[in-house]
């Protein structure tokens, strides 16, 4: 994984800066990149995390970069996990067709319920000011 801040840290954070501080679950995010790229055999350049309105996360499957919401440090582990599957299933299939959903039910059979779980939850409340 691609290191864009503090040498320091074993884990990419977005241009906002945002630490392991302010998102204590990204501490949590390398062991699981790291463990998932072993079982799906696929390589992760970097991971960013940033504040986002509507997602959990997102992929750049071009650029093999995963983006993780600030708001899963609020959220049960499970749910963290079950996103960073779910965005490097995306650097196998970008599509959420079919064969992604044959490489989740592979993966992680309960993928469909920590789904549910983790959209009953909000993302979080902000007024962003428009």
């Amino acid at each position: 994984m691609a290191i864009v801040s503090d040498p320091d840290l074993s884990f990419a954070v977005s241009s906002l800066t945002i630490t392991i501080f302010v998102f204590p679950s990204a501490a949590a995010a390398p062991p699981l990149i790291q463990a998932w790229e072993v079982r799906l055999a696929v390589t992760v350049s970097g991971f960013y995390v940033r504040k986002m309105k509507t997602l959990w996360g997102s992929c750049n499957p071009r650029a093999r970069t995963i983006r993780l919401n600030t708001e899963l440090a609020k959220k049960p582990r499970a749910c963290l996990e079950y996103i960073v599957l779910h965005e490097m299933v995306h650097l196998l299939e970008p599509s959420h067709g079919p064969k992604f959903r044959v490489l989740m039910d592979q993966h992680m059979p309960a993928w469909r319920e920590k789904r549910q779980e983790l959209n009953r939850l909000p993302i979080g409340h902000e007024d962003w000011g428009y």
